[in-house]
């Protein structure tokens, strides 16, 4: 759990706050810790290449770890599977699900975490 807020830069040039992407059976979240998590439910119809190819994420070497317990998806807990990876290109703006706001720059606030794949791919 994040102390500061955490920002992602989206495909629309904005960063935005804590957001979590989601569709039915998966969700990805952002956290100062690790690195970004797509968590996918055992049950799901899809599985997490689907996910990634649906996002435009390369998933050639993510890390897959079995969590120990369920993850809550729609209200309800559910055995799930996590995939951590690295952001290389923005979030979609179309499966953002949940927000805090956006903002333009970093220096809009004074502190968080921020990952900007652009920044990092200059």
């Amino acid at each position: 759990m994040s102390l500061v807020s955490t920002y992602v830069r989206a495909d629309d040039g904005l960063f935005y706050n804590d957001p979590t992407l989601s569709r039915e059976g998966w969700f990805i979240c952002f956290d100062d810790e690790e690195p970004p998590e797509l968590v996918v439910a055992e049950d799901s119809e899809v599985n997490f290449k689907d996910v990634f190819k649906m996002l435009g994420i390369d998933y050639k070497g993510v890390k897959e770890r079995r969590m120990g317990g369920e993850r809550m998806f729609d209200g309800r807990f559910r055995r799930a599977l996590s995939y951590f990876f690295e952001l290389k290109e923005p979030i979609p703006t179309k499966y953002i699900t949940e927000s805090d706001g956006t903002i333009e720059s970093p220096e809009e606030v004074g502190q968080g975490v921020f990952y900007d794949p652009k920044e990092i791919n200059l």
